[in-house]
């Protein structure tokens, strides 16, 4: 019974959206004898319930798969399922810890799940900055930029500027700052100037600005955002504005570029703010007048 169940959630989700798929998974689940399958099926209920926006449904199924899970594998999905609940209610303080720990916990199991783990720590870590807890901006970058192995992938997709953007902070934004406090003036510029105009264009502020700060120690100017700069979208900013505008999902977006819903999220967001906008519909108007410099 619970296996047809699980079957008709998709029959579901068609028909009535993700809500009802995760009653009839969390149903199926109640009824599943063996452990293992249980737990599985409440995550699956706790993603559908993630997926459509009913975020205090997700924490007690997670709570009822936990003493279940076997296997890191099972255990890492658990763990981005509560990353991204956090992220999305806008939390990141301890998100970069808690991937980092999944990562170690699978070892050398999966790489490319490794990857996308590491990809969504450093994230959370831009978003988080010196809030975050358990890590630091630094070390989580860090864990990034070595994990990254060079792929057949265009040099503007996620994976790349992700990793390009770990390696800013890592060994350019990181190893600037040791230069400078060595005395190194023009070495450290050098590396500082590289990270700066990284974080600038990829609208990751708060290491822009200590990029910038570093700067000016060694002597050089770095231009700060202004009033008539600081609405400018950032590269990544833009296509996720172009992709919404074409009439994707959130979920779409985040599939074609391979990230999480709530990076998109965060993205739009930002994209929203800076275009004075309120509906996905006036997107595309707003792009052309900016293309068009009105």
């Amino acid at each position: 019974m619970a296996a047809k169940l699980e079957a008709a959630s998709e029959l579901a989700q068609a028909r009535g959206g993700y809500s009802e798929q995760a009653l009839i998974l969390t149903r199926a689940a109640e009824m599943t004898a063996h452990p293992g399958k249980r737990a599985e099926r409440y995550l699956d209920a706790a993603t559908a319930h993630l997926t459509s926006g009913n975020l205090p449904a997700v924490h007690p199924l997670l709570e009822l798969a936990t003493p279940d899970l076997t296997g890191p594998v099972a255990r890492v999905r658990a763990t981005r399922l509560r990353a991204s609940v956090e992220m999305v209610r806008a939390r990141p303080r301890e998100v970069p810890a808690m991937l980092l720990e999944a990562v170690a916990d699978l070892g050398t199991t999966d790489p490319m799940a490794s990857w996308d783990l590491l990809r969504e720590a450093t994230h959370a870590a831009i978003i988080g900055g010196r809030m975050i807890t358990g890590t630091t901006p630094g070390e989580v970058a860090k864990a990034t930029a070595d994990a990254w192995r060079e792929t057949a992938l265009p040099a503007w997709s996620p994976d790349p500027l992700m990793a390009a953007l770990a390696r800013s902070i890592a060994y350019g934004l990181l190893f600037g700052e040791w230069l400078r406090r060595r005395r190194r003036r023009a070495d450290a510029r050098v590396q500082l100037r590289a990270a700066y105009e990284s974080f600038e264009s990829w609208g990751a502020a708060p290491f822009a600005e200590r990029a910038r700060v570093e700067l000016l120690a060694t002597g050089e100017t770095a231009r700060k955002r202004t009033v008539d700069t600081q609405f400018d979208l950032t590269p990544q900013e833009r296509h996720v504005a172009t992709l919404a505008a074409s009439g994707l999902t959130n979920a779409e977006i985040a599939t074609q570029l391979f990230v999480t819903t709530s990076t998109i999220e965060f993205h739009l967001s930002r994209v929203f703010r800076k275009l004075g906008i309120t509906s996905r519909k006036q997107i595309g108007h707003r792009l052309s007048e900016t293309d068009t410099g009105d």
